[in-house]
């Protein structure tokens, strides 16, 4: 995604690397939906973390990277936990 770019570099690689890899796992429909969503979420917010949370949050979502995968970090996996089970419902 050229649209996004971080002021942060370590954030920038990070997310390419992450688009580069782990987004060849998706579905063109998927990673449309992806797209619209960091391009909305950096358009309304100037927090480029949440942005790369955001991602991640994605690609779990999707399946397309697992939750214990090793490029996650253990503050991010945590905090993933966190929105996992804050916008899971049951029916």
């Amino acid at each position: 995604m050229k649209e996004i770019k971080f002021k942060n570099k370590e954030y920038q690689e990070r997310f390419d690397n992450l688009l580069y890899v782990e987004s060849k796992k998706l579905t063109d429909d998927q990673y449309l939906l992806i797209k619209i969503i960091m391009i909305h979420y950096k358009k309304y917010s100037t927090n480029e973390y949440y942005l790369l949370l955001a991602l991640l949050r994605g690609l779990v979502f999707f399946k397309g990277l697992d939750i214990n995968d090793k490029c996650i970090e253990d503050s991010d996996r945590e905090k993933l936990i966190i929105l996992s089970e804050s916008f899971s419902y049951e029916i």
